[in-house]
Formats: structure tokens, sequence, C-alpha cells
């Protein structure tokens, strides 16, 4: 897939000091690598039935969050909710 042919605005000055500024941070880290299942430590593998407007609506949150260079897929997305979810109703009282 060509970048700059499926997002034209990737070419703007504005995108490209936008890059600048995200290489300049990024230097001396990982760069966005995700960490391999060793780093991430123990998980516990759990599967879960979804019905799929449920599946749309997470296939659409992580459509949402990918940018050109980071794929978010719909496992990323589930995880950023279920966190989200569980944050949200940790802080109630």
């Amino acid at each position: 897939m060509n970048l700059v042919l499926s997002w034209p605005e990737l070419t703007t000055p504005e995108a490209r000091e936008r890059l600048g500024a995200y290489l300049e941070d990024e230097r001396g880290h990982d760069m966005g690598r995700t960490k391999t299942a060793k780093e991430k430590g123990p998980t516990v593998q759990t599967a879960v039935r979804l019905d799929p407007e449920l599946i749309a609506r997470l296939d659409a949150i992580a459509g949402k969050l990918s940018r050109p260079g980071l794929e978010v897929t719909r496992t990323d997305a589930l995880r950023i909710c279920l966190l989200t979810g569980l944050q949200a109703i940790e802080k109630e009282k």
C-alpha cells in the first residue's frame, strides 16, 4: 500500500513538521515498538463471544486510533476499551 496515495495529506509541510517532532521526541526510545510476549511477562488467554455489532464498534475504534505506520488491531481496541472501562469503574465509590 502506498501511504502517499492513500493519505496525500502526509506530504504537507505541517505533516512533515509533526513527523520530525515525533521522531525527535522518540529518539532514544523503542520507536513505538510493540513489546514481545516475553517482555510483557506472563499473560492469560481469555476467549469471549461478541455480537457482530460490538465487533463493528471495536473495528471502528481500531480504525480511529490507527495512524500511518501504526496499525491498531481489534484486539488492541478491545484491550484499550477494557482498561478504560476498568479504570472508570474502579474510580467510582
